[in-house]
């Protein structure tokens, strides 16, 4: 392929990885916008690729998923061998693995806990703590691969993994009742949903918070190019969590809670003056209902 021909694929499937992002996330694709263009390039190249595993595992039954998710493997083998795909998604995720030294056991890892989605329907402790391994810590440390030199990624990895895992584990509370009546899933652990109550509901809250907690410093010492997105991504999730906290576990599993996207954006213009054009590192206020601060 002649390198001008090869810009245009890694263009177009750069695109399409972005179309992928904008159409699933509003959140992450809102924050994504403030971040310079080539690492929001390299953010939806990996975006677009754990989203396309997430929805295969998803949207078919467990025969067909796991055909996908082989075939999926199988392309993304190829493409490490020749340097391209004929899958978009693929070739935009290859490009930013090569890119910016992201290790294949990252993305084995993420893998990993795709398959456990097909047929896990529920998680003891061990399993839960390797499923948000796979599924979010190392999708943090992806996106810290592109936010920082290599220097920097060691310093920072555990703050990128509580990160991811508390984004995922708020995603947990919110698709509490969608992920077990449209999959039959529960993933926190010895929780049953029928016997779902307040006292589950707090334990859970209070693991959030802590991984908020350990978060909050290494966010701060992100390269400020990067640090604003990444904070907009952060008050999103830190709200969600409070809306959460209005209501006892009943209502969660009976109702998806979310944050209106008007407050989203009244989220991201704070935080673009204060973290933003101030430069203030970022603080994370509790709710009147936290019982732990950050």
């Amino acid at each position: 392929m002649k390198l001008a021909d090869q810009a245009i694929y890694d263009k177009a499937s750069t695109a399409a990885s972005a179309a992928i992002t904008h159409t699933y996330t509003t959140s992450f694709g809102w924050a994504l916008k403030l971040l310079p263009r080539r690492q929001r390039q390299a953010i939806y190249g990996i975006y677009g690729f754990v989203r396309l595993a997430d929805e295969l595992v998803d949207s078919f039954p467990p025969a067909t998923a796991t055909e996908l998710l082989r075939r999926l493997r199988h392309e993304l083998k190829a493409a490490n061998l020749l340097g391209t795909s004929i899958n978009p998604v693929v070739q935009a995720y290859i490009k930013v693995m090569r890119s910016y030294q992201i290790g294949a056991t990252l993305t084995e890892a993420f893998l990993e806990s795709m398959e456990m989605d097909i047929a896990k329907r529920s998680y003891s402790q061990k399993e839960y703590e390797r499923y948000i391994y796979g599924s979010a810590e190392v999708v943090g440390l992806m996106c810290l691969r592109v936010f920082v030199e290599h220097k920097a990624y060691l310093k920072l990895m555990p703050a990128a993994q509580s990160l991811g895992s508390a984004f995922q584990k708020v995603n947990f509370l919110r698709d509490f009742a969608s992920d077990y009546n449209d999959r039959q899933r529960i993933y926190f652990p010895a929780v049953e949903f029928d016997t779902f109550d307040d006292l589950a509901k707090v334990k859970a809250e209070q693991d959030i918070i802590g991984d908020f907690k350990e978060a909050l410093d290494g966010l701060n010492k992100l390269p400020w190019a990067s640090r604003v997105a990444v904070a907009v991504a952060t008050r999103y999730y830190w709200e969600l969590l409070h809306r959460l906290q209005r209501y006892p576990a009943i209502r969660l599993r009976q109702k998806r809670i979310r944050v209106p996207n008007g407050y989203k954006l009244i989220l991201a213009l704070q935080t673009l003056l204060l973290q933003g054009l101030l430069r203030r590192p970022l603080r994370l206020k509790p709710s009147r209902r936290l019982r732990a601060s950050v």
